[in-house]
């Protein structure tokens, strides 16, 4: 079987990717994982001398893979180059316009969407009823329950991101210098464009202060992130109208940037000696997209306690020593807590984090393969158990397959719609 993965790398064309062990090397959590799984996956393979499997990554522009990596730049257009390689399974980002792109396809590839973001209600009708679409792959349980009685639960799975734990605990974890040798160090790793939150944290920054006076925050990543192209605003830090957003939290009377902040900007392996410094970690205050965080695993691999939301990825992957609050006005409260009276509880942390190591990732991708070989139906592979929080959607996904019209029957998400339309007319 012949699988590809397509990465699409316009805007990250000249980041050296070679070597996903090192961790992200300055790009978006989706573009690292399209080059590291894929390494990932040929490794086992590779490791198992299983010849069952040929793993392609396809790319918009040539760029430094890893050297295990067969790859193969798009000279025409996707569907060319799919039905060219022979492929059988490609694994596409979900996005809208990336539907709209599978819909374009001719050949007879069929389609793994992979949800990095959370996915609306009448899009995922859209995938359930597409043959095409043989499996949506989430990557966190949280994000798979949200919709567990909807049609398109059937055909998804469950496979979280991957990084290298084992690879950090063997080589890197001796190096992690201990908390209590921290000074008051908090970090943001991400991009800053609105919905990753930043000026959540910003907005917070003068509180923390005023109760921890020698808190330093330090801002990684920028607006060019995802995009090494994209025009900044006047302080250089994000785009124009988002910069002006959070910038006024954090400039003095003398109207210059607070001697407690430090920008960055987007930074590749050179980060570790800032994360390996910091106590707390604010990876996302809103919530809004997080489907897993591979910034907050990576904060906490190096040490620091997480701060953010009670929210999606963030139930997967932020270990019991982090606080997750209900709502952003808890936020300085929560990094004042952890600057004052943290504890990372290191060993027991990497242990816990062992589940989303690379080798066990490979393995869920190659189980999602085998399934697809034998049929199309992975209505039974790779689920999430039930939570008492998810009870009653999946009582009535049962009720829904039991019954002889049970598939018309409204899923909870629509409920939620219809609540959440109600409480916006009556504000």
């Amino acid at each position: 079987m012949k699988v590809g993965f397509y990465l699409q790398n316009k805007g990250i064309k000249d980041v050296d990717c070679s070597n996903p062990l090192l961790g992200n090397p300055g790009i978006g959590g989706t573009e690292y994982l399209f080059t590291a799984i894929p390494y990932a996956i040929q490794t086992k393979i590779e490791k198992c001398q299983d010849k069952d499997y040929e793993i392609t990554v396809i790319t918009d522009i040539a760029c430094k893979l890893p050297e295990n990596i067969k790859q193969v730049v798009i000279s025409d257009n996707l569907d060319n180059t799919l039905q060219e390689e022979r492929i059988d399974l490609v694994v596409i980002r979900y996005s809208l316009e990336n539907y709209n792109l599978v819909k374009s396809l001719n050949g007879e590839t069929k389609v793994i969407m992979w949800a990095h973001n959370f996915i609306r209600r009448f899009e995922l009708s859209m995938l359930a009823k597409d043959d095409r679409i043989v499996t949506i792959v989430c990557v966190g349980s949280e994000q798979i329950n949200f919709y567990r009685d909807h049609s398109a639960f059937y055909k998804s799975v469950v496979i979280y991101n991957g990084y290298p734990i084992d690879h950090f605990a063997s080589d890197i974890a001796v190096s992690v210098n201990p908390f209590e040798s921290r000074d008051n160090e908090v970090v943001f790793l991400g991009n800053l464009v609105e919905y990753k939150g930043f000026h959540l944290l910003a907005e917070a920054w003068k509180t923390i202060i005023s109760q921890v006076p020698d808190a330093h925050l330090n801002v990684i990543g920028g607006g060019k992130l995802y995009d090494r192209n994209q025009k900044l605003g006047k302080w250089g830090i994000a785009e124009e109208t988002y910069e002006a957003k959070f910038m006024p939290y954090l400039i003095g009377e003398d109207g210059k940037i607070l001697s407690s902040v430090t920008f960055h900007g987007v930074m590749g392996h050179e980060k570790a000696e800032i994360l390996n410094k910091a106590k707390v970690g604010v990876p996302n205050p809103s919530g809004i997209s997080e489907t897993f965080c591979i910034a907050a695993l990576e904060m906490q691999l190096w040490g620091a306690v997480i701060a953010t939301i009670n929210y999606g990825g963030f139930k997967d992957t932020v270990y019991k020593t982090g606080i997750l609050y209900d709502s952003p006005a808890q936020l300085a409260e929560s990094v004042i807590r952890l600057l004052k009276n943290g504890n990372n509880d290191y060993k027991e942390f990497v242990e816990f984090s062992r589940k989303f190591d690379f080798d066990t990732v490979a393995n869920d991708w190659i189980r999602l393969f085998e399934a697809l070989k034998v049929s199309e139906d992975v209505s039974n592979v790779l689920k999430p158990r039930v939570t008492k929080e998810y009870r009653i959607a999946e009582w009535n996904r049962r009720i829904k397959r039991i019954l002889p019209f049970g598939k018309y029957l409204p899923s909870s998400m629509f409920y939620q719609s219809v609540f959440r339309r109600i409480g916006n007319k009556s504000h």
